[in-house]
């Protein structure tokens, strides 16, 4: 409630000024300040928009253009906004360009921040996909000529209504100019209002699942940006209250910037960073595509530890086997066979600094480390078509003694499906190379399995295991294609 109120400060100065107390807001003329103010703005605007398209390239992934396309959008036309102020370095009067960029800025960043935040239409996600080269560079070249033409052609955009003319102007068809004027900017204004504020909620929802801090900035930069385009649309110029929206706007690109830089400061890859804003959404296209998101989210989590390459797909495998030996439900068989290919989702976002040391974790760096089972079950926990799997990813670490985490839960406190996946789970980490240590022998892991067989693992669970080991002749079972693991598990 108290970060709300701090976010809606703007719009309440804003309506306090404009509208309730308007003898308070005078006039403050100051081209010189407004020209370094905006200046600022888009210089930092311009660093997140090239952070965002290396990320962009990097993973081709169509989100994360419309991210970077959100501050080049801010970037480009803005930059035409802070020039061409009257009596500055490209203009001697007042030009159209500077009010029409300012709009078009403003609304361009809103609606590419709302496809940011959304499940994109699978046409639309695939075209982007296959011609992301030519889209991106299409992208910059355009914002690059749109800079050119307006300081190169003055009044080139003075044809454009804005609302700001004097009466008895008309248009080419004999309409009122400047109700056409208005006609736009509420249009326009309304268009980026809505879908600033409802990105704005979208990242907010990640941030509850993430709690990642440059999500949590995303959000509040979109909510900005939704009261900057508002005082754009009403605000009248040079007064206190205009000036709101420069500093709102100013606030909105710093914020993702200092949050990005911090995180990269402290050892996240710009990767991960951008994982963490868009990854709650990704989930939600499970709902439509659940096979290739799953393999999509395998990927990410093994490109993050590259020694648990095949992990998950194997465990799934595993934990699939055994739970046909123990002739559970379908249901059951279901959520062991979700659970079992996202139950190290938990470790997207952590430090690599853990996940890649090659010693002994520290007691505060396994504190992090225990994290994952949480932060996965959180992640699939909201999902309608992930919800089965949830518990059993929170308790996979779970043991029947106590010694478990994150809850120290008990014998048959622990579901069935969590106690089977900690079986295979503990199989497969025991049997594969490791950064911390080589892969055991089978000898060696059944010894291990056997010896903690009743007390930390499910003794029918243990059994079943070894049961299924001696059919595949005690070894590992083998990485099967995706399609044919969900087949098994529905």
């Amino acid at each position: 409630m108290i970060a709300t109120a701090l976010v809606l400060v703007p719009i309440v100065l804003f309506v306090l000024l404009r509208w309730v107390a308007p003898a308070v807001d005078h006039i403050v003329a100051v081209p010189t300040r407004h020209f370094y103010i905006v200046s600022a703005a888009c210089l930092i605007a311009l660093g997140m928009a090239i952070v965002l398209s290396v990320a962009a390239v990097r993973s081709r992934e169509p989100r994360t253009y419309f991210l970077a396309a959100t501050y080049i959008s801010l970037a480009a036309p803005f930059a035409v906004h802070g020039l061409m102020t009257p009596g500055q370095h490209f203009a001697d009067g007042f030009y159209g360009s500077m009010s029409v960029s300012a709009q078009l800025s403003l609304v361009l960043g809103s609606v590419c921040i709302y496809m940011a935040s959304r499940p994109l239409p699978p046409r639309l996600h695939r075209l982007i996909s296959e011609s992301f080269g030519p889209v991106m560079m299409a992208t910059v070249l355009v914002a690059v000529a749109y800079i050119l033409i307006c300081l190169s052609f003055k009044g080139v955009l003075d044809w454009v209504p804005t609302g700001n003319e004097r009466d008895g102007v008309t248009t080419m068809f004999g309409l009122d100019r400047s109700s056409v004027g208005w006609v736009l900017r509420l249009t326009l204004a309304s268009i980026g209002v809505l879908s600033a504020t409802d990105a704005a909620l979208t990242f907010h929802r990640s941030f509850a699942t993430t709690r990642s801090i440059a999500t949590a900035s995303v959000a509040i930069s979109a909510a900005l940006l939704a009261q900057s385009v508002f005082i754009q649309t009403f605000g009248v110029v040079w007064h206190y209250s205009w000036w709101i929206y420069h500093l709102s706007l100013f606030v909105a690109v710093m914020l993702p910037m200092a949050a990005i830089s911090w995180l990269y400061a402290r050892g996240s890859s710009l990767t991960e960073i951008v994982d963490s804003l868009l990854l709650t959404e990704t989930l939600a296209k499970v709902t439509y595509s659940m096979p290739q998101v799953i393999d999509t989210l395998i990927t990410s989590v093994e490109e993050r530890d590259g020694h648990l390459e095949g992990h998950m797909r194997r465990v799934c495998h595993l934990s699939v086997a055994i739970a046909d030996e123990l002739a559970v439900g379908d249901t059951s068989v279901r959520a062991i066979g979700y659970a079992s290919l996202l139950h190290d989702l938990g470790k997207l976002g952590m430090p690599p600094a853990i996940l890649h040391k090659p010693g002994r974790l520290t007691d505060d760096e396994f504190a992090v480390l225990q994290e994952h089972p949480s932060r996965g079950f959180a992640l699939v926990a909201n999902i309608d078509a992930l919800r089965i799997a949830a518990p059993a990813i929170r308790w996979h670490h779970e043991r029947l003694d106590g010694t478990g985490y994150p809850d120290g839960l008990h014998g048959a406190e622990i579901p069935i499906e969590a106690r089977v996946l900690a079986v295979a789970d503990v199989w497969d980490a025991l049997t594969s190379d490791r950064i911390y240590r080589s892969a055991m022998s089978t000898e060696d892991a059944l010894r291990i399995v056997e010896a903690e067989r009743g007390s930390k693992l499910d003794a029918a669970c243990v059994d079943a295991l070894f049961r299924v080991l001696s059919r595949e002749r005690l070894l590992p079972a083998p990485v099967i294609p995706q399609t044919e693991i969900l087949a098994t598990a529905s």
